[in-house]
């Protein structure tokens, strides 16, 4: 293998242990930039090369079952993921996705926000309570499979004395970050037993969003005041972008790390900044007819943007033509912020209806509806969370529960 395709693998292989430091004085000695992204790829032609039993079983141990797909969608982001043929008036459409509940669970107060682990092995749930529960998802696979019932939750985490409003699991899937109505944010280490955060950020404003890096060096946050924040991890040095133009003036309901940084905002706009310079490089000026955004996502490439706001519809936007493709129409959002998702193949874009309780399921590629999980809460669904690597999706609801979706085959 050539060194200017070896040197950057070997990069990805140590950021994706979390040895970000060590990936950067590779940098500085070879004269080469460090990738963006941390991959198992390298672990992957290692595994796929070696001789023997012993060798194999030496790199299985290397590779985490589940990121494997992904970091194939990594290599080739240009061609991977979803794809919108703008000529093709009327495409195939798709089967509606068979949907069913595997498992619930509940917290003492309504549940908020979710997040999976970058491999789709654990789950985490936070909630008014101030509560943060880890999930098994394996657990819950097996007690489909084999109808059994072995406890799920493995722990219980409480360190916030205010409502959880976001959780981010760190790329190397050791550490669970949340964000709290209490104005800080908290890192818990899983490895511990612990049930206390190990360290934590202060702000002066409630805090709303979070994202790390890829990298996971950096931490993304929004607030309710109208600069976005990014905070050296290590260092706990916060910087803010250097421009007070682009400030916003209403708070940030979302914030996301991709291709680019992501903010929406109560204004009703979306801003799209550049993760070096910190500028912004394009804006969506009142992108939900000035209703405010309340949740947005990246496409696995890049390409493409996602929204929901007050408006009480779905946008998919083009970032290379700066332009909206189409809407996901049916559902009512008005007094709620709720959030949006693909699923994990991108195939269908999922949102709930604050007034009938429902999931909605529409195809990404042309906005058509699919399915609807009629009344699948007593009340408002607060958030849909998609798997990284299958079908699954996580959904939470004012009436205090989670649900762990599948589809039935």
């Amino acid at each position: 293998m050539p060194k200017d395709e070896l040197i950057p693998l070997i990069m990805r292989q140590l950021q994706f242990y979390g040895h970000t430091e060590s990936a950067r004085h590779l940098a500085e000695e070879s004269g080469f930039s460090v990738p963006y992204g941390a991959s198992t790829r390298l672990a992957e032609l290692a595994n796929a090369g070696s001789d023997t039993k012993d060798a194999e079983e030496e790199d299985e141990e290397l590779v985490p079952v589940g990121n494997i797909a992904e970091d194939d969608e990594e290599e080739d982001l240009e061609t991977s993921g979803l794809a919108i043929d703008t000529n093709l008036k009327t495409p195939e459409p798709r089967p509606p996705p068979n949907y069913t509940t595997w498992y619930s669970t509940q917290h003492r107060a309504a549940a908020r926000c979710a997040a999976f682990t970058i491999d789709g092995k654990y789950l985490a749930t936070g909630s008014r309570d101030s509560s943060i529960k880890i999930i098994d998802v394996g657990r819950i696979k097996s007690n489909h499979r084999d109808n059994v019932e072995d406890k799920a939750v493995i722990r219980t985490l409480y360190d916030h004395i205010g409502p959880i409003n976001e959780l981010q699991f760190h790329p190397n899937g050791l550490v669970l970050a949340s964000c709290s109505e209490d104005h800080t944010i908290k890192f818990y280490d899983l490895q511990k037993s612990a049930k206390r955060s190990f360290k934590y950020l202060q702000d002066s404003y409630p805090v709303r969003s979070i994202s790390f890096h890829p990298c996971g060096e950096f931490l993304l946050s929004g607030t309710e005041h109208d600069a976005v924040r990014m905070y050296d991890i290590q260092t706990s040095k916060c910087f803010t972008p250097p421009n007070p133009s682009d400030f916003h003036s209403a708070p940030i309901n979302c914030v996301r790390l991709g291709i680019l940084l992501e903010y929406s905002f109560d204004d009703g706009s979306i801003k799209v900044y550049d993760g070096v310079s910190g500028r912004c490089v394009q804006m969506f000026a009142k992108a939900h007819s000035g209703q405010p955004v309340s949740s947005i996502r990246f496409s696995k490439n890049g390409k493409y943007l996602l929204s929901n706001g007050l408006d009480s519809l779905g946008r998919l936007w083009d970032l290379g033509a700066q332009k909206q493709l189409h809407t996901f129409e049916g559902v009512t959002q008005k007094k709620h912020f709720s959030t949006v998702a693909f699923t994990s193949n991108e195939d269908y874009v999922l949102m709930s209806d604050e007034q009938t309780s429902s999931i909605f399921c529409w195809d990404s590629r042309t906005g058509n509806l699919s399915t609807e999980l009629r009344h699948s809460y007593n009340n408002l669904v607060r958030s849909v969370v998609s798997s990284p690597n299958d079908a699954a999706f996580v959904s939470c609801g004012d009436d205090y529960r989670v649900k762990y979706w599948n589809v039935e085959l």
